[in-house]
């Protein structure tokens, strides 16, 4: 959900037994995005959810602030995240110029994502229930609306009325489907157009951070021919820079790189990802790296 003034939000997540799990504060800036310290230098725009957000952590330790601290200053990186949004959201942002300072000097864009946003995509997931839906017609997705707009009478009858309540859960949100081959085709589709837009209409070239997931999941129907692996490679293949974010975690022994009781990323995790970018941004494209120097 964005948020819907600005100003300072302050968050504590307390778990069933009392302990603590975060404590943290949030910076909202005049234009609704979380604050990310940089320069009035290129744009560098990232786009995702609440990993990319910072949920559960403080505004110095983003992925975006991270990358902004790691570049020394030579970006202007605005953060874009929003929990519970997939890539559905970033590429109707990109269609309809929500946001007009990406035309500000705009150098790239960053999309995180992770195979689990299939659901947001693919109108299956409960948070999605007022983002934007689209489906594939002669291979391009077109949007059609939000994805209440797609539903039964009933449903949205039913969704509007209990959505909130535990017989949300009972009657509708555990009857939730899986993601399928065609939901996945469909996400693909939609990240690939984003980064078009993006080229066409921008003029900068596109970063997916991709996170991998258990694909073997009961959640996913989507067989042993669909693997992570694939998946990158299908965004490669249709022109999409991809950086695989998997981390060895046996190669921070004793550290955290998870939120206990939560699942977000902790900061460490997040330098590393920002260290990550930061190289492949180094290696891979020249014009956008001679910034940082």
């Amino acid at each position: 959900m964005s948020p819907i003034r600005p100003g300072v939000i302050h968050e504590k997540k307390i778990a069933a037994n009392g302990d603590v799990i975060f404590d943290v504060s949030y910076t909202i800036k005049d234009d609704l995005t979380r604050k990310v310290d940089s320069a009035q230098g290129p744009l560098v725009a990232f786009f995702g959810d609440s990993f990319t957000y910072g949920a559960g952590v403080n505004d110095g330790d983003t992925l975006p602030q991270i990358f902004a601290d790691l570049t020394k200053g030579a970006y202007h990186v605005v953060n874009f995240g929003v929990s519970g949004y997939g890539p559905q959201q970033t590429l109707r942002a990109l269609e309809t110029d929500l946001y007009p300072v990406l035309k500000e000097n705009p150098r790239l864009f960053v999309i995180q994502t992770a195979p689990w946003h299939a659901f947001r995509t693919s109108c299956k997931a409960d948070n999605a229930w007022f983002g934007p839906s689209y489906e594939l017609e002669n291979g391009e997705p077109v949007y059609r609306g939000s994805c209440a707009s797609r539903q039964s009478t009933f449903r949205r009858a039913m969704t509007t009325l209990l959505r909130w309540t535990e017989a949300y859960d009972h009657f509708i949100g555990q009857r939730e489907k899986p993601v399928e081959p065609q939901d996945m085709e469909l996400y693909i589709d939609i990240i690939a157009r984003a980064a078009d837009i993006a080229k066409q209409k921008y003029g900068v070239p596109t970063i997916v951070l991709y996170l991998p997931d258990d694909l073997s999941n009961p959640r996913y129907h989507l067989g042993p021919s669909i693997t992570n692996a694939v998946l990158m490679e299908r965004l490669r293949q249709r022109g999409v820079k991809v950086v695989d974010l998997m981390i060895d975690v046996t190669a921070y022994p004793g550290q955290q790189l998870i939120i206990p009781g939560d699942g977000h990323p902790t900061g460490l995790l997040n330098r590393i990802w920002g260290e990550r970018l930061r190289d492949y941004v180094a290696s891979e494209f020249t014009s956008v790296a001679a910034d940082a120097k």
